[in-house]
């Protein structure tokens, strides 16, 4: 199948100033632009992990079913978005194909297809690769080189206390169908470098919520998301309320969805309104959410912007050994219904004063069912301002202190 391939394949492929031996041989010999910088990246997608093909023809599961052709396209664009993330200009890509032997020479030209409409939109040459044949699924893994000059690749671990977070584009719902029709934004990447500051950037892959605790936990700031400015793709909104919905709003979706593909910039304050109106978070020098445990003085505390969305069983035990450094020993539960906003108000005050130091409180209940409204009401009863308690939904972990800080609210999704 191999041999069949390839006399198929290198005949359509075009041939490039930035190759000075084209593909065909035992590898690609390439001309490097003058003083520039070779970036490199490289990712893998495997069918049932990343994508999915049709079980049949009338085949209407969720998420959709990719087409091979979508698949060739989607190995190129996330690799690019990478490129993007770092300022680079897409130059080479190399793709490894593992293919199954029924069928694989057809997969391979729909791939092919595909791969070489998303190379042609970003002036981009495929410079060489490989293939396999096997009796699992599709594999296509693909690497990608690009340019910049010396000194001025983005990186996600420069972001400075004061800069403004910015993101190119709405998020949320990809998964009706943009996860599948990726668009790198390698030209508003290139565009903005040229004419702009940027101190820190990424592409967003696995939600906004994560990957900005990426960027904060590696530049070793903080940062809090401003929830109303956070741009919500249409997406996002028929996720929420369609078919296939899961019951989180069209923000949840905006913050936690991925595939997004969008570039979440950090920028110089005095910057972002020239890029655009809103902006998601002003930084700061220490990291808002970082309270998993303390050491033997009590003092030091340990960033948890790296368990976002993913470890939340780690994360409670973490939090039920905080104070003390000692397990809870016991549990206790009890049943009361509430009926209004008043009788919420008491219940929780009463239990505030009557709670020994390092006490554990669960609360359960669906987005708006007032559990925020009933710590913001124990709040009020040690002391601490209400007005500063805010759902720690996208945070993971926010901490309240009474003025003279006696008394230490740790507030936990």
């Amino acid at each position: 199948m191999e041999t069949q391939f390839l006399t198929w394949l290198l005949p359509q492929l075009t041939s490039d100033h930035r190759l000075e031996v084209p593909p065909g041989d035992d590898a690609a010999v390439l001309r490097q632009p003058g003083d520039k910088r070779t970036v490199v990246t490289t990712d893998l997608l495997t069918e049932s992990v990343d994508f999915r093909f049709a079980k049949s023809n009338d085949d209407k599961a969720f998420p959709p079913a990719a087409s091979a052709h979508q698949v060739g396209r989607k190995a190129i664009a996330v690799n690019l978005s990478d490129l993007a993330a770092m300022a680079a200009h897409p130059e080479v890509v190399f793709v490894s194909v593992a293919l199954p032997r029924l069928g694989g020479k057809r997969l391979a030209e729909e791939l092919f297809e595909g791969i070489q409409e998303e190379v042609n939109t970003f002036n981009v040459i495929l410079a060489g690769g490989d293939t396999n044949a096997w009796d699992g699924p599709v594999v296509i893994s693909v690497t990608a080189i690009g340019s910049v000059p010396p000194q001025q690749c983005w990186r996600r671990d420069t972001a400075q206390p004061g800069d403004l977070l910015v993101v190119t584009g709405p998020l949320g719902g990809s998964l009706l169908g943009r996860h599948l029709n990726v668009i790198p934004r390698c030209r508003e990447a290139i565009a903005i470098a040229s004419r702009y500051p940027v101190n820190a950037a990424l592409d967003i892959s696995d939600g906004l919520a994560i990957d900005c605790g990426k960027m904060l936990t590696a530049s070793q700031v903080g940062g809090t998301i401003d929830l109303e400015a956070v741009p919500i793709h249409p997406d996002a909104i028929s996720l929420s309320t369609g078919p296939h919905s899961n019951k989180l709003s069209p923000l949840e979706h905006a913050m936690q969805d991925g595939e997004d593909f969008e570039l979440l910039l950090s920028v110089p304050r005095r910057q972002h309104r020239h890029l655009w109106g809103t902006t998601l978070a002003l930084l700061s020098p220490t990291p808002p959410c970082s309270l998993v445990s303390l050491d033997a003085s009590q003092k030091t505390l340990i960033s948890v912007t790296e368990h976002q969305m993913g470890r939340q069983r780690d994360l409670n035990q973490k939090v039920l050994n905080m104070c003390s450094n000692k397990p809870v020993g016991s549990t206790e539960m009890t049943f009361c219904n509430i009926k209004d906003v008043d009788e919420l108000h008491r219940v929780a005050s009463t239990i505030a004063e009557h709670l020994p130091y390092s006490a554990f409180v669960t609360l359960e209940g669906e987005l708006g069912a007032g559990k925020t409204t009933f710590v913001k009401a124990m709040a009020a009863a040690a002391e601490i301002d209400p007005s500063h308690v805010t759902s720690p939904t996208f945070n993971i972990i926010t901490i309240h202190e009474s003025p003279e800080n006696a008394i230490r609210i740790v507030h936990a999704d």
